[in-house]
């Protein structure tokens, strides 16, 4: 009987220790859990650790580029001549292709009364143009029919924006200074008459060609018609 009560008591006592040694283990590892906890919060903390973070940065939508649309091509009042000798840089004084030497080998000017005046017109000042002595049997040229222009249209439009002119050299000995020459105006009065000497005196130089003409030689110029739009789409060089 004794032997029996005492192995009972070795079972409690193994239980009891059992139960303490479980008890020991789980505070041991509670102990271990809160440090993990504290460590893990500490390095989530600001600064304790170099941690790069790339934050996409948004890319701003650019507006989209607009192209400039040249205005219309807009023929303005003009007058084209071709002529011999020097170029008249204007006619402000009183000196024309036609006077007081007749120079003048063809010309036209402006007669549609749906062009405007030319904007941008700069007061002229007078330029005297001297005239050289022709030699003795080349002299006035136009009268003995050595030359002789025309255009190849009276109504230009733009583009191509250019007049050509042909002249023509008859003489069988004498070659001749040439050119042709267009120029921008502000006519207040569009008629079938060319514009008055006061009209003429605010006309301004746009374009000009000249050249020599050999004897018994054919040549083609080209200047442009004056136009309130400078633009290059409004001319197209003559081939």
């Amino acid at each position: 009987m004794a032997k029996k009560k005492s192995t009972v008591n070795i079972a409690k006592i193994a239980i009891i220790a059992s139960v303490a040694v479980l008890s020991v283990a789980a505070a041991i590892y509670a102990l271990t859990f809160s440090g993990r906890q504290r460590n893990s919060k500490a390095a989530a903390a600001p600064g304790a650790c170099d941690v790069t973070f790339n934050v996409a940065t948004p890319t701003p939508t650019l507006a989209p580029s607009i192209t400039p649309t040249p205005g219309s091509c807009n023929i303005c009042n003009y007058q084209v001549d071709a002529f011999w000798g020097p170029l008249i840089p204007n006619f402000v004084g009183g000196q024309f292709y036609s006077w007081p030497t007749n120079r003048l080998l063809s010309n036209f000017h402006d007669k549609d009364s749906s062009h405007p005046a030319c904007i941008g017109l700069v007061p002229q000042q007078p330029v005297k143009v001297t005239i050289s002595k022709l030699p003795v049997g080349c002299d006035r040229p136009i009268e003995r029919g050595y030359l002789v222009a025309y255009f190849n249209s009276y109504n230009p439009t733009v583009p191509p924006g250019y007049v050509t002119a042909t002249i023509i050299n008859r003489s069988a000995k004498c070659a001749y200074s040439v050119g042709v020459a267009s120029y921008k105006a502000a006519w207040q009065v569009h008629t079938k008459t060319p514009p008055t000497a006061e009209e003429y005196k605010t006309e301004n130089l746009y374009d000009a060609h000249e050249t020599t003409i050999r004897p018994r030689q054919t040549i083609k110029l080209n200047v442009k018609i004056p136009s309130n739009n400078s633009s290059d789409s409004c001319y197209v060089q003559p081939k």
